[in-house]
């Protein structure tokens, strides 16, 4: 049996999230999307805004190429959802088959 090497500390943000921010922003107060000269980034009630969010966090063909390179066949995701403060979290975690065997 072959081994399978997995990478369990993959961070990915679906382009969908953006649009689907646009279309419901007003269900946010306070959570802003900015995007300028310094890229896409995210502001919390109270705080600064983030660092500029990798546009290859979205990119899964930049990400699937990387796992090849590196031989690793499968990466889990999680999906935290939260806001500031002490937020409500959802988690879903799916393993995903990224090359052929």
């Amino acid at each position: 049996m072959k081994n399978i090497v997995i990478d369990v500390h993959a961070h990915f943000i679906p382009r969908l999230l953006y649009a689907r921010y646009d279309a419901n922003a007003g269900k946010f107060p306070g959570v802003r999307l900015l995007r300028d000269g310094k890229g896409t980034r995210m502001q919390f009630p109270g705080g600064e805004p983030t660092r500029p969010i990798s546009p290859k966090l979205s990119d899964t063909a930049d990400r699937r190429a990387w796992m090849d390179r590196n031989g690793i066949d499968r990466r889990s995701r999680r999906c935290r959802c939260s806001t500031a403060g002490s937020p409500p979290r959802c988690w879903a975690k799916r393993s995903t088959r990224v090359s052929a065997e």
